[in-house]
Order: C-alpha cells, then structure tokens, then sequence
C-alpha cells in the first residue's frame, strides 16, 4: 500500500543508509560479533559490547566501541569489521524501490535537498551509491565524522523537514531535533527498533521506499 507524504514545506531530506538504502542490518550485526570476539574473545566483555553495539545502531562505530574497549582493540576491531563491510558492499544492491524513490523526490521538488545521514563510514557508503549509480540524488553524505544530532544542527534542519530511518537512534534524533520521522521497518534489527511507547511519535510506517510517494 502506498503512503503519500508532503514535501511541499520540507527543504531537506534526511535518509539512513543501513535498513533504508541497503539490507545490511542482519549482516552487520553478524559482523561485529565476529570482529569482537577475534579480538576480545569469548568474554563477557565481549557480549556487553556486541549487545550495546548492536543496540545503538546508527551510532558510531567507533564511540560504541570506545565504551568498552581501550584504542589499540577499537583499531584492530575497527580493521575486522571494515574489512567484512567494505566485501559486503561490493555485492549488495540498493533495497526495493530506493532509486525510483529518489527519483521521484527529485522530479516533483527539484530544490530540495537530499542527504544521507548515518553512523556508518563515509567511504563506504560512497563506494556503495558510486556502485549502484545513486550519487547524483544526494547533495551531501553526513556520517560518522560527527554525531546525527551535529549533522541536523549544522545543517539547520527545522520541524518542516524530514528524515526517513529504522531504528529508535534514529527516531530519538528526530524527536530531539526535532524533525517529522518516517520509519521504515522492512529490514529492521530486533535489536534497535524503537521501543512500544516510541511508536507514537512515528508520522509514516512503511515496508521499504517503494511504499511512499512524495507529493506537493
């Protein structure tokens, strides 16, 4: 089912990479878990550290693990879980409907402004959309370099713009800014889905990017 949504008062856009763009949530939890455990072992350190990892999606790699981990293990863990990402990537393809979707936004509002904003690392998504032909729906990519709450305010996002993630870093950050929130929940993680008592604060609920239609 279709959900049309306004962008006539929205200027910019803000869009998750990871359970938006890519289905890469599932994967990355794998992954962490891996890298951690090559390094930390199997401790319960090591477990604190994937489930708060894992948890926080949309944060920082590397804050997340600076909380558990001294420099040296967060650069080998950091090294790991690159790796598998960077391989990842390289085979993956955009999610359902995301193109078309950026194409639509640009058609009906040629002057807004499209970001992706994410905690994951620049490079690699920048590999990722070069890769998949997306570069040219998006006139900036806001990611790990500083927190999403910096991003929002630097770019002086306001109340009329909106940001379209899956996870409840994400809706906090919205409500926070605050900004409208689309929750896309198709490729979501139990692990950092927003809370119940969250849901109310979400405006759309959609499967993937194919069930929206941005209107004037």
């Amino acid at each position: 089912m279709t959900k049309k949504f306004s962008v006539s008062n929205c200027a910019k856009l803000f869009v998750d990479f990871d359970g938006v763009l890519v289905d890469s949530n599932r994967f990355k939890e794998d992954a962490i878990h891996q890298s951690i455990k090559e390094v930390a072992g199997n401790t319960i350190l090591a477990k604190e550290a994937i489930d708060y990892f894992n948890e926080y999606a949309g944060i920082s790699r590397k804050v997340k693990l600076r909380k558990y981990f001294k420099m040296g293990d967060v650069d080998l863990i950091m090294q790991s879980y690159g790796k598998k990402c960077r391989e990842f990537f390289v085979n993956s393809k955009s999610t359902s409907g995301s193109i078309d979707f950026l194409k639509r936004v640009k058609a009906i509002k040629p002057s807004i402004k499209v970001y992706i904003l994410s905690g994951g690392e620049k490079e690699e998504i920048r590999s990722f959309i070069l890769k998949n032909k997306m570069d040219s729906y998006f006139n900036e990519l806001l990611c790990s370099e500083e927190s999403k709450s910096y991003h929002l305010k630097r770019s002086k996002a306001n109340r009329d713009d909106i940001f379209i993630g899956d996870s409840k870093s994400d809706l906090s950050v919205a409500l926070s800014h605050p900004l409208k929130f689309i929750y896309v929940d198709g490729f979501v993680s139990d692990h950092s889905s927003p809370t119940k008592d969250q849901f109310d604060a979400i405006n759309i609920t959609v499967k993937n990017l194919s069930e929206l239609e941005p209107i004037i």
